[in-house]
């Protein structure tokens, strides 16, 4: 098995291994400086070269981070090409892959860096590509692969096409298209041939073996074996010839030695297909011997180990068979890699192995394990089989096709009837004119009315304008807090790299803090909340006030203050987003409003029939004639400041309350000017979840 194939029938999934980088090009101000030495630190790193040395995923993944925080100068490029490795690092984890390539879409939009770094940009769609196809969430991938392809189309540098040829290359082998899977690889090597100088010697390298193996594993499947042998042929002599080159480097040797064990197993595959079971198992036994060495490929190794005990079982070596089976499932135990399918062929190696030797009960109770596990499997995989993907870009593209020619068409059609709208009036003008000469000074006075009519259109549109500058404001206000929260926990965790605890702690924070980022636009995007917008759920209110205190905990530090709660174990049925909301906006008003080293008191209880949540302050107070302001979200409350100068805006009150309402509670507070205030919230308990 290839080593992009490595585990590829275990999941069915998609092995991305293109090598961030290679050939971004510039945005800022000495950037290619910068990302040329980022791009030397991570070439030398061992991580590309056999990254199974490392315990686990997140070792690399601090790795990398170390190196880039080793620039002195990063770029924004240095850092998507930071996201961009971090994401191919990743692809045990399609949630976190996809973050971190969603990371770099962001960064380029935010920076309008898109026809700056198309090729950053274009691979970050197909990373997130790979990890929705990894959530068998197949049209959105297909979509992503889309504008992937379409962005680095723009760039008319055919070198970075090897990758999108390959990868479409593994999409039909999965499909079990081989043909079109050999076409699109050996356009992936023909691309690479062409651009032998645009990356390093061991990169082009691993793409080029690569190439020629999995060419050699479509024509095996093709059952045209001949050709099979000539590609893994190929791929031998290219090892053995440029294998010199990295002696002098351990993890790039070590890579070469585990390509050419897999190449041995492949070539092995073919002889046993063509029926000469020597050669077969003279390459079966060198491909073992190579990747079971520790920190090798060790599935493969095992996968080969299959193979070697099959051609024992059709040579009627019936021990050796045996032996071998019974050492692979000793292995089970003990190799944390073996993965679903070399349990899977187990099974049905020791069914035939039973049934060679007349044993037809136990041959029957392996089979029937091995089928069980197999539909289960088949099931999983059925999806990505059955759709057409040599179509499904034409389809996209014309869908896209279709959407620009309807827009089209409707500005058409607009300009059409504006100009006969138009037409009509003048028309209708000139008739009207025409015919009532004796009326004109009528007219005129019509015309007079209407003049001040379109003038008091336009005093109200801008005071509309006035009343959207107001609302951008606002928004930008209630988009501080959290925002602030996040960058302080980000600086922390920086320079916090030795506690995982805390680590995990506040990015669990910053990700609760980042959804509610994403709900406070989407509320402002759709002006009213309403009950039906409400996504209801059981939501454990105590841990919910919990992680909300302690995320604003960073913004009280800034005035010494404390915020207590107190809290009882209730379960509600809410919308867990918008509640969070409302209880962030009135402790983050109440710290805004008291003085240094005061105490913000939040409690939760359940008594006579409701459950009510007070946040208590001991601050300015509200002045009374706001009161009746308070949950307006146009009042003209932006003069009044907290106790350190902070501006408000007062969209925070009147989302809370839409919210409250929407969720069928009531909100209302007391106080006393130059005393304190506090809010209250309260639900009924039927909303309580038992």
């Amino acid at each position: 098995m290839n080593v992009s194939f490595g585990r590829l029938s275990v999941a069915l999934l998609f092995v991305l291994l293109t090598v961030v980088g290679c050939e971004s090009h510039t945005a800022e101000n000495n950037s290619a400086k910068s990302s040329q030495g980022f791009h030397q630190m991570v070439s030398e790193m061992d991580i590309l070269y056999s990254p199974t040395k490392y315990s686990s995923k997140r070792d690399i993944l601090f790795i990398i981070d170390s190196l880039y925080k080793e620039l002195p100068h990063p770029t924004t490029e240095d850092l998507c090409n930071k996201y961009l490795l971090a994401s191919q690092y990743s692809n045990d984890d399609p949630p976190r892959k996809m973050r971190y390539a969603d990371s770099v879409i962001f960064l380029v939009r935010s920076k309008s860096l898109e026809k700056n770094l198309p090729h950053i940009y274009g691979k970050a769609y197909l990373f997130k590509g790979e990890a929705l196809m990894r959530e068998n969430k197949f049209n959105d991938a297909y979509r992503c692969y889309y504008e992937g392809i379409r962005i680095i189309q723009t760039t008319s540098d055919t070198f970075a096409f090897d990758h999108i040829y390959g990868d479409l290359g593994k999409v039909c082998y999965l499909q079990g298209d081989y043909l079109h899977a050999s076409n699109y690889f050996k356009k992936s090597l023909d691309e690479e041939t062409s651009y032998p100088k645009r990356r390093s010697r061991f990169i082009n390298f691993q793409y080029r073996q690569r190439n020629m193996d999995n060419i050699g594993l479509c024509y095996d499947k093709l059952g045209m074996t001949d050709s099979a042998i000539y590609y893994y042929n190929m791929a031998l002599n290219y090892i053995n010839d440029h294998d010199i080159e990295f002696e002098d480097q351990n993890g790039a040797r070590d890579f070469v030695e585990i390509a050419r064990g897999v190449v041995y197993g492949n070539m092995g595959t073919t002889y046993y297909n063509k029926g000469d079971y020597k050669d077969a198992e003279t390459l079966y036994s060198k491909s073992i011997g190579i990747n079971t060495k520790k920190g090798y490929e060790i599935v493969d190794a095992r996968l080969t180990q299959l193979k070697l005990a099959d051609l024992y079982i059709k040579s009627a070596r019936l021990k050796e068979a045996n032996a071998l089976l019974d050492t692979l499932r000793a292995s089970f135990d003990t190799d944390a890699l073996v993965v679903k399918e070399v349990k899977l062929q187990w099974y049905k190696l020791k069914s035939n192995y039973y049934d060679s030797v007349k044993s037809p009960e136990q041959a029957f109770t392996y089979l029937s394990t091995y089928l069980v596990q197999k539909d289960s499997e088949d099931a999983a995989n059925k999806k990505l089989a059955g759709i057409d993907f040599s179509n499904v870009f034409e389809d996209i593209n014309q869908e896209n096709l279709l959407v620009a020619l309807k827009r089209e068409d409707d500005i058409r059609n607009l300009n059409n009837v504006i100009a006969i709208i138009f037409l009509t009036m003048i028309i209708g003008i000139a008739i009207f004119i025409s015919r009532n000469n004796r009326q004109l000074k009528k007219l005129n006075a019509k015309i007079i009315l209407q003049n001040k009519e379109m003038q008091q259109a336009l005093d109200a549109l801008e005071q509309s304008q006035r009343e959207n500058t107001r609302m951008m404001e606002i928004m930008a206000h209630d988009l501080r807090d959290p925002l602030g929260a996040i960058k302080s926990m980000a600086g922390i965790l920086l320079e916090d790299q030795e506690n995982e605890q805390t680590q995990k702690e506040f990015l669990s924070l910053i990700e609760t803090s980042s959804t509610s980022l994403l709900e406070m636009i989407t509320d402002m995007l759709s002006a009213n909340i309403t009950e039906e917008s409400m996504k209801k759920e059981a939501v454990d209110m105590k841990v919910l006030l919990q992680y909300c205190v302690d995320l604003l905990k960073f913004k009280a530090t800034n005035k010494n203050q404390n915020i207590k709660l107190h809290a009882e174990e209730i379960t509600l049925d809410t919308d867990r987003e918008k509640i969070w909301r409302v209880v962030s906006n009135l402790v983050t008003n109440a710290l805004k409003f008291s003085p240094d080293s005061s105490s913000i008191e939040v409690e939760m209880h359940n008594k006579q029939g409701v459950v009510q949540i007070s946040v208590k302050d001991d601050g300015i107070g509200i002045p009374n004639e706001l009161k009746g302001k308070i949950f307006d979200v146009l009042a003209n409350t932006k003069k009044r400041t907290g106790t350190q100068g902070e501006r408000s805006f007062g969209l925070g009150l009147s989302i809370s309350k839409q919210i409250v309402e929407a969720l069928g509670g009531k909100i209302w507070f007391e106080s006393t000017e130059g005393e304190g205030t506090v809010f209250y919230v309260e639900f009924s308990d039927s909303m309580i979840v038992n």
